[in-house]
């Protein structure tokens, strides 16, 4: 087939593709936002879904028409900016939207958004995108593979998915959550699309195969490389950034023909000379971008880092290696291109690596590596020797990466030791971290390393122990700083911590030093302070309180469950009597089962009394009611009206029950009602069918504590109903909210993050009159529903739910002072340069390759 032809019949494909995807598309959007919705954690984020929800129901017919000429125009245009050998036309449908262009935009925060829509397309979609990127260069008989020349490139996609919903008109609100969805829902499809797209080509005898060929230009200068070479996605800031880093300028790099396979070495001869491969250029980004500036170093000639000082400070690595191991040939960073040095995007492989589908796999512990390893963990240094002549801390993993190289047996083996690298490398020089802290972690690289090798989900799952006590370390160790307090106390714990660590040598160990850590800080700060230690031991007492009472009343819900009771007494059994036998409990055990006993003979008593004997059975029992409902109200507080109303109701039912004579359905028997009550009356801890998981605090029972233990606190949920403060947008307070009576767990489902974080000890910065203030966590429940602060400026304690916590974050009146964890930070870093060094064409990465 002609090349003008098989062009034709692919954008004829790959427009019906679209739109068949793009119609099934809105009923899954739809559907979906009705079910983000039901788990919207605000009345007003779900009345933005719903709405969104109502526009597609009602418009959608016209989002799918806009949305398949949009494509279209924006097809017609791609194809006349491609390479410039070639450039079939097409002509545009009549009518319709607007002319557009493929690089203007409206707004800055637009581009930007177009910018994250296509980096989500370009990692979903990398292989089949890789491909379709040849086959195109190969159609347009071009050596150069650029994305930017791509017809069917990702940024159609989502210029399609904004221009179609700016093109409704609707409120920036409304536009964000439906540019949202279909940003998320049409993420499956735009793989389908460009598979049928390889498929098609592929059947035509188009193959995903390069031939890479060195094309030198002796007299080649900066100023000759053609803007049209740049990728749209380079930013000047890239720009900016590469000069900043310290990269010089390279001679013209490789240019690609039809033949080689693709992912292929290139030859030697291809590469500028002294290009580190692109582990060693990720380094330098994350080495930048952790210490806010200054010159990334470069490698030397032995393939490690030139870092400039620290080899000669106490502690050599070579000297710390059980014994010494001859680097395989090919091995180590000199005789392997890299893990990086194919054509697959950074942050893509760094992603699949951290995913829980990674492709590692736990290296054995008698290898080569392993033992190395463990001969350098033993031999760690202490933390005075950790810091080099220029004062910064060593990263002794790139000192010892030559070695370690030569002795990897696989890619993946190679591509942990280079990542474990570069997170110490960030975590070793953040600055919100104190550097004693600081000094201390790093003497846990090769331990970390060792462990990340063994066991690969240290660098997938987040919750691994190893992970969580680093995070742990540097919240704390910033939580402390901005408290000015126990800093001594703390970082004497935390060199406690890293001996046992180095000298047990257990994994299994970072999971008891976080308990034993979070318990230090936790006693620490309570006894450090009294009205903390006071305001803790109010929430306890009515936290506590507040289970049995909740307890009490579900097991006497279920009790109650069949029976058809008066409204009144229904009320009165679930919250008025259940609250004088859980405050009996208390005291006297022998009251509390009196009063549980009382409640069957209670609804017993008001039932129709049909028979002599029965009724001379209530005349009797009345009298023993009323004295243990006058003992069991006087506990809990009910005024002298509130006790006369019950009596006055009592009187009527009990009149009644004694004059009625023939009823049409059977009455139990006083025996048959005590039987049923049995298991109420014995008090079984088995936990009761309609407990909540997590009852909000009573407020009665918080106000009763504070009384007792005489404590001064402030309670964050009467200050924002009493102050002139920003109001929330729901009430949030130690009651249960009737709008969300699921209790806490949804909470705790949908911000499981946040919870996570919670911990004695950490920073924040709260905002409850309009202005904002720093403040430090002291203690958080057990069950994790409320919590105590200390905010600066304030002498008293202050304390509130953990859901409201919640709905102050959300609505931007309290933050962490950590972005992310400090482990999670330097994860983010990695990424972060990754996808930068992904935004570079081919001419932009080669300049980072050469050397100065």
């Amino acid at each position: 087939m002609d090349r003008n032809d098989l062009l034709t019949a692919t954008r004829v494909e790959f427009l019906r593709a679209f739109a068949k995807s793009f119609s099934e598309l809105l009923p899954q959007s739809i559907d979906r936002l009705f079910a983000r919705a039901d788990q919207a954690r605000s009345s007003r984020e779900q009345r933005s879904l719903l709405d969104a929800r109502a526009v597609l129901q009602t418009r959608g017919e016209e989002v799918l028409r806009v949305a398949n000429q949009s494509m279209e125009q924006l097809l017609n245009r791609s194809f006349r900016t491609a390479y410039s050998t070639f450039r079939p036309q097409f002509q545009a449908t009549s009518g319709g939207l607007a002319s557009l262009s493929l690089v203007d935009t409206s707004s800055f925060e637009g581009e930007l958004k177009v910018d994250d829509i296509t980096l989500r397309y370009r990692n979903a979609a990398d292989e089949q995108l890789r491909d379709l990127n040849i086959r195109m260069a190969i159609l347009f008989e071009q050596d150069d593979i650029k994305e930017r020349e791509n017809p069917f490139r990702p940024y159609l996609f989502s210029r399609c998915v904004i221009n179609s919903v700016e093109a409704l008109a609707l409120s920036q609100e409304l536009a964000d959550a439906l540019i949202g969805q279909f940003r998320d829902d049409l993420t499956e499809h735009v793989v389908a699309i460009y598979t049928r797209l390889n498929a098609l080509l592929a059947d035509h005898g188009i193959a995903a195969q390069l031939r890479l060929q060195a094309v030198r230009n002796p007299n080649y200068t900066h100023s000759q490389v053609p803007p049209e070479g740049l990728s749209a996605e380079i930013r000047a800031d890239d720009e900016a950034y590469l000069q900043q880093v310290g990269f010089g300028r390279p001679a013209e790099p490789a240019r690609a023909s039809p033949a080689m396979p693709r992912g292929g070495s290139a030859p030697a001869a291809a590469m500028p000379h002294g290009m580190p491969d692109r582990a060693e250029q990720l380094l330098s980004w994350v080495r930048q971008s952790s210490s806010g500036g200054g010159f990334a170093p470069m490698p030397s000639s032995d393939g490690g880092w030139a870092d400039g000082g620290g080899l000669d400070d106490g502690w050599s690595a070579e000297a710390a290696l059980a014994a010494p191991t001859t680097a395989k040939p090919g091995g180590g960073v000199q005789g392997r291109r890299g893990w990086l040095s194919g054509m697959q995007a950074v942050g893509s492989s760094l992603r699949e690596f951290f995913s829980p589908a990674s492709p590692a796999r736990p290296t054995p512990a008698n290898s080569p590596l392993a033992s190395a390893v463990q001969g350098l963990q033993q031999n760690s240094p202490a933390a005075s020797e950790l810091q080099a002549a220029d004062g910064s801390l060593r990263n002794l993993i790139l000192e010892m990466r030559p070695g370690l190289g030569g002795m990897v047996s696989d890619v993946s083996e190679e591509m942990t030791i280079d990542i474990v690298a570069m997170l110490f490398e960030f975590i070793l020089r953040d600055n919100q971290v104190p550097a004693e802290v600081r000094a201390q972690l790093g003497r846990l690289q090769f331990l970390v390393l060792k462990v990340a090798l063994q066991d690969p989900t240290l660098l997938t799952q987040r919750h691994h122990p190893a992970r969580m006590l680093v995070n742990r370390i540097g919240s704390i160790s910033l939580g402390l700083q901005q408290a000015g307090a126990h800093s001594e106390r703390v970082i004497k714990e935390i060199q406690q911590i890293i001996e046992r660590l180095l000298a047990e040598e257990s994994p299994q160990l970072f999971a008891t030093m976080l308990d034993e850590f979070d318990a230090f800080i936790a006693r620490e700060l309570r006894a450090a302070d009294e009205q903390v230690e006071r305001a803790v031991r109010v929430l306890e007492s009515a936290e506590s309180h507040t289970l049995r009472f909740a307890r009490t009343s579900a097991g006497l819900g279920d009790a109650l469950a069949g029976l058809t009771l008066d409204p009144y007494l229904h009320d009165f059994l679930l919250n008025g009597w259940a609250q004088a036998i859980e405050r009996a409990d208390r005291q006297d055990s022998a009251a509390a089962t009196r009063y549980r006993q009382m409640v069957p003979d209670l609804i017993w008593s008001i039932a129709p009394k049909s028979s002599k004997e029965e009724r001379s059975q209530l005349l009797a029992q009345i009298p023993l009611l009323l004295g243990s409902l006058r003992q069991g109200l006087a506990l809990t507080g009910w005024s002298a009206e509130q006790q006369q109303e019950l009596l006055a109701w009592l009187i009527d039912a009990h009149t009644h029950a004694l004059r009625t004579s023939a009823q049409s359905f059977a009455v139990p028997s006083l025996a048959d009602m005590r039987a049923r009550f049995q298991s109420f009356v014995g008090g079984q801890d088995s936990e009761p069918i309609s407990m909540p998981k997590r009852p909000a605090l009573d407020r009665r029972m918080l106000d009763e504590a504070i009384n007792e233990i005489e404590a001064e606190l402030n309670l964050i949920e009467r200050v924002l109903a009493t102050e002139d403060s920003p109001a929330i947008e729901e009430p949030a307070l130690f009651v249960e909210d009737e709008v969300e009576g699921a209790s806490l767990e949804y909470a705790a489902a949908a911000s499981g993050d946040v919870l996570d974080r919670l911990r004695s000890g950490v920073a924040i910065e709260i905002n409850l009159n309009g202005k904002p203030s720093r403040a430090h966590l002291n203690w958080i429940s057990p069950t994790a529903s409320s919590l105590v602060l200390s905010i600066d400026g304030d002498d008293k304690p202050s304390a509130l739910s953990v859901r409201l916590f919640l709905r102050l974050l959300e609505n931007g009146r309290a933050h962490f002072l950590e972005a992310a964890p400090l482990f999670e930070r330097a994860v983010q870093s990695l990424l972060q340069s990754a996808d930068r060094m992904d935004r570079l064409d081919p001419h932009a990465a080669a300049r980072l390759g050469a050397s100065a």
